[in-house]
């Protein structure tokens, strides 16, 4: 008895190259959003940069005191971790 060979490729080796190709496509596409995310992030802070008063008052960082925080406008312990507004009164 004679083994016939394959003239075709299995059908798993099929679907190891097509998820292969799928996986690293998507891999790009993934780095391709952080570049343009980090794009903008860095236009974003080469605006605030400009802008930034000379006098930071009202920006410091404090420890252990309730406050707003910058990034999610929502009170905070002050962990001090972040800038946080003091009150000034």
């Amino acid at each position: 008895m004679a083994v016939l060979k394959q003239k075709m490729p299995s059908f798993a080796s099929i679907v190891s190259v097509v998820s292969i190709v799928f996986y690293c496509a998507g891999f790009l596409r993934v780095e391709l959003e952080l570049h343009e995310h980090k794009k903008r992030i860095n236009a974003l802070e080469r605006v605030t940069e400009a802008k930034s008063p000379s006098n930071d008052a009202n920006m410091k960082k404090v420890k252990n005191a309730p406050g707003k925080c910058v990034l999610c406008s929502r009170k905070s312990t002050g962990c001090g971790t972040i800038k946080e507004y003091s009150r000034q009164n």
